[in-house]
């Protein structure tokens, strides 16, 4: 079974694998050197961005900000932090604290000089 012939300019081309194949050297090394280029380019984008991820614009922090209050209502948990933010996030996520009393919820400590909070006696939050 023979592939059908197209034309370009007067000169006979057959469809093999997707590519042309002609009778021409020049059509040929064209098309040589447009599959070399696209292959330069993809080892390119290859290199740039698939080498350690893709990177991303990112302020280096000099200090971790530290929690500087604590603020828990019935459905929120809140913190304060030393660089101005607030960080608030529903109790939902943390069903311990949800399910613990007032005073069990109130009771809690800074941790790791002010990086974290730990709870102290609270029965709802033991494991």
């Amino acid at each position: 079974m023979s592939r059908p012939l197209y034309t370009l300019n007067g000169i006979k081309m057959k469809l093999s694998f997707g590519l042309i194949q002609s009778a021409s050297n020049t059509i040929e090394s064209l098309v040589v050197q447009k599959l070399i280029a696209f292959k330069n380019w993809l080892k390119n984008i290859k290199s740039n961005c698939w080498k350690d991820g893709m990177t991303s614009l990112m302020i280096e922090l000099l200090e971790v900000p530290k929690i500087q209050n604590v603020i828990i209502t019935d459905d929120t948990l809140s913190a304060d932090l030393s660089d101005g933010r607030t960080i608030s996030v529903p109790l939902a996520w943390y069903p311990r604290l949800l399910n613990g009393s007032v005073e069990e919820r109130n009771d809690w400590r800074f941790i790791a000089d002010g990086e974290g909070i730990n709870w102290m006696k609270t029965s709802a939050l033991k494991i």
